[in-house]
């Protein structure tokens, strides 16, 4: 009852403690706070008489005006409901908090000084519905931060886990969802639900985003990004999409990460708007590198300038004469230069990669072509044309983040469609051109899921084993993500033809290190467990040996089963 005229327990406590007759007191107090009623007044003797307490009575009175009072609210005033704001702040924390609630809910703009009283009542502030908590927020960024940052973080760490913990669920690729399915999202609801049509909050939001994105060079902030804007195209709030200026551009990226493929039209629609960014409009550009550097977008370039690399080989094309391939690459450079763009604050756009266009992916063709001769002919030739293809490939891989996202994307494309040739020359030349930080958590995942999906296509073929364990998986062993990985490979396969005679050997040379996470070490656990557990169907020690001829690999040399230690 402080802050208000109205007699409270404070005034009764005091009163009683410094009278001479409390039966006195009380009396005056029920005179000087009774209800103005002549009905109440003949009517509470009988109630007297029935042995009902004023209590009740006046409980249910309150009740009673309370819903009144709700049911008029809508067709006040907005200066007649700032008044019972002024006048009803008081109670608050007591029974009228409904009544406050609703009051605080009625006028579209609240003044500041209701503002800053709502900001001071801690409880009242989290009982607010998010429509007033909006307001708070638009005056108070801290508070606003408070809400949206744990989302963020929550956000980002689930995306990480679809990633790197493949074993939760094999069966679906980090790439499948849609757009549209992926922003039904709690997280992404509940961020638009608390921007509404603030400009403002979702301008704060994006703030939020780049600041993050560029301390952490977490991409899934970027995603995050994307999705945001593109659920408040859904929702159709005109206002804060045209705001922000990268709205069109978003939307057409949109429909084609949806189709998983950017036609010759799209392909037109972004290059007409990225040529469009003119002084003094060089900042939207930071924005536009974000959305192109989210792990789905770049996917979708990634994997469309793949496909038209094989088309090239038909049409007997280079790289650099085909402008849809130079669209794309420049879309993929955009992405991949976003986070030195934001920090750097340098919105100028980067020169292409030369060696790139010119030498990588005229090399990439080549691999096509010498597979498709390798089909049809076993001319020792290409034994000393595919070394030199290789030498080139890792010379060329350092340095150059284009360069790998392409070989990326190419060698997934390989696995899918099972291509030893490819699988066999690509695996190797990335271990050796590129280090544990190049190696990118969408690539190992695809490449990684793509494997274990093979079954005895590579079981049982020993130099592709060679390529995927030793050449490739084992020149990364101290990184914690590929021991993950490479462990869920192993559980995928081990089932598969005779891979199971090579398990314990790829177990020791893959036991996790002891800084490696709790997840690695308890999934190897759980994988060891599986490998020493006696087979029904064919006891683990009487699997024969396999058929093809050992390759001299160290790594896959046929040893004695024995059990691994944890």
């Amino acid at each position: 009852m402080s802050g208000s005229s109205v007699q409270g327990a404070d005034f009764i406590r005091d009163a009683l403690g410094s009278c001479g007759d409390p039966l006195e007191v009380i009396a005056h107090f029920q005179q000087d706070n009774r209800l103005e009623s002549s009905i109440l007044e003949t009517v509470l003797p009988l109630l007297d008489l029935h042995d009902v307490l004023r209590s009740d009575i006046y409980d249910g009175i309150c009740d009673q005006l309370r819903e009144k009072l709700k049911s008029v609210i809508s067709s006040l005033s907005e200066e007649r409901l700032i008044q019972l704001l002024d006048a009803s702040f008081p109670f608050a924390d007591g029974p009228l908090r409904g009544i406050v609630l609703r009051l605080l809910e009625a006028p579209p703009d609240l003044p500041p000084h209701i503002l800053n009283s709502v900001v001071e009542n801690s409880k009242l502030y989290e009982a607010c519905p998010v429509t007033v908590k909006r307001q708070v927020w638009e005056e108070n960024v801290g508070l606003f931060g408070d809400e949206v940052r744990p989302l963020l973080d929550q956000y980002v760490e689930e995306k990480a886990a679809l990633l790197l913990r493949i074993e939760d669920n094999p069966s679906s690729n980090f790439f499948t969802p849609s757009p549209k399915t992926r922003r039904q999202h709690e997280i992404i609801q509940t961020l638009t639900s608390y921007v509404g049509h603030s400009v403002k909050l979702y301008n704060t939001v994006l703030q939020f985003l780049r600041a993050l994105f560029v301390d952490s060079g977490c991409v899934h902030f970027c995603t995050l990004r994307a999705d945001v804007l593109m659920a408040l195209h859904d929702l159709e709030i005109k206002i804060i999409l045209d705001a922000d200026p990268c709205h069109k551009f978003a939307w057409c990226l949109d429909a084609c990460i949806r189709e998983k493929f950017i036609d010759a039209k799209r392909g037109r629609e972004l290059k007409l708007f990225l040529d469009g960014i003119k002084p003094p409009r060089e900042q939207m550009r930071g924005d536009i590198s974000m959305l192109l550097c989210d792990p789905f977008a770049v996917h979708t370039v990634a994997s469309t300038a793949v496909k038209l690399l094989h088309e090239l080989l038909e049409k007997e094309q280079l790289p650099r004469e085909s402008a849809q391939v130079m669209l794309l690459l420049r879309l993929l450079q955009f992405g991949l230069n976003a986070q030195e763009m934001i920090n750097c604050q340098d919105f100028s756009e980067k020169e292409m990669d030369l060696l790139c266009v010119k030498q990588f992916l005229p090399l990439l063709i080549e691999l096509l072509l010498n597979r498709s001769i390798s089909l049809f002919s076993n001319a020792s030739s290409l034994v000393n044309n595919d070394n030199h293809l290789n030498e080139s490939l890792v010379h060329l891989l350092p340095q150059r983040s284009l360069a790998r996202v392409i070989a990326f994307q190419f060698t997934v494309k390989a696995v899918q469609e099972r291509d030893k040739y490819l699988i066999t020359t690509l695996l190797p030349a990335i271990a050796k051109g590129c280090d544990a930080s190049d190696l990118r958590d969408d690539f190992l995942h695809q490449l990684i899921l793509s494997l274990g999906q093979m079954g005895e296509e590579m079981t049982g073929n020993q130099e592709m084993l060679v390529s995927v364990f030793e050449h490739f998986l084992l020149k990364f062993v101290e990184e914690d993500k590929v021991v993950h990985f490479t462990h869920y490979l192993i559980s995928r396969l081990y089932y598969k033809g005779d891979f199971s005679s090579h398990v314990t050997t790829l177990l020791e040379a893959f036991k996790p290190l002891e800084e490696h996470s709790a997840w690695t070490h308890e999934f190897y656990s759980h994988l060891v467990d599986k490998v020493t557990a006696p087979r029904k169907e064919k006891p683990l020690l009487s699997i024969p040996p396999p058929s093809v001829e050992s390759s001299g690999s160290p790594l896959l040399e046929m040893l004695p089963m024995k059990s691994p230690s944890v």
